[in-house]
Formats: C-alpha cells, structure tokens, sequence
C-alpha cells in the first residue's frame, strides 16, 4: 500500500468514526441528559418546597407558625409575671 492509500483508509476511519460518534451523541447523550435532569429534578423538588416553607410567607409557613407561637409564649410568661406580682401583693397585705 502506498501512503496515498493508507491516507485514505485513515481518512474514512475517521470519518465512521465521527459518524458513529455524532450519531451515538444524539441517541445516547440526549436521552440520557433529559432522564438525568428528570431525575434531578424529581430529587430538588422536595428540598425547594422545605426550603419555601422556612420563609415567612404571611402566614402558612413554618416561619410564621414559630413566630406566633413565640408570640403566644411571650403573652403567656407576662401574664404568670403579672399573677406572680399580685400574689406578693397579697402576701404583703396579709
């Protein structure tokens, strides 16, 4: 063979080659770029909705339940400061 000829066996070598490359990326490579961002995306999900949920969003969000209950917490240990204060009252009076 002359280098004429193995130029061109190499030539269409790499040709099929690129062929079968370009071909395998459309086949293989999307399909398994789409089912990949699917599955992350199925995955992400539930960690976007709890993150959502620790934002203060008005009123249904975790955020919220814990700042009036935080609230309530608050009015409540006032009012036992406020018993606590009459019953000295009281006990002073006696």
């Amino acid at each position: 063979m002359t280098f004429h000829e193995y130029a061109q066996l190499v030539a269409a070598v790499s040709g099929a080659l690129l062929g079968i490359l370009a071909l395998g990326g459309r086949l293989v490579y999307k399909p398994l770029k789409k089912s990949l961002e699917v599955f992350i995306d199925q995955r992400l999900r539930p960690i976007e909705d709890t993150l959502l949920e620790l934002k203060p969003n008005g009123g249904s969000s975790v955020a919220d339940r814990i700042v009036r209950l935080e609230e309530r917490q608050s009015g409540i240990g006032q009012r036992l400061d406020d018993v606590y204060d009459l019953v000295k009252v009281i006990a002073a009076k006696e």
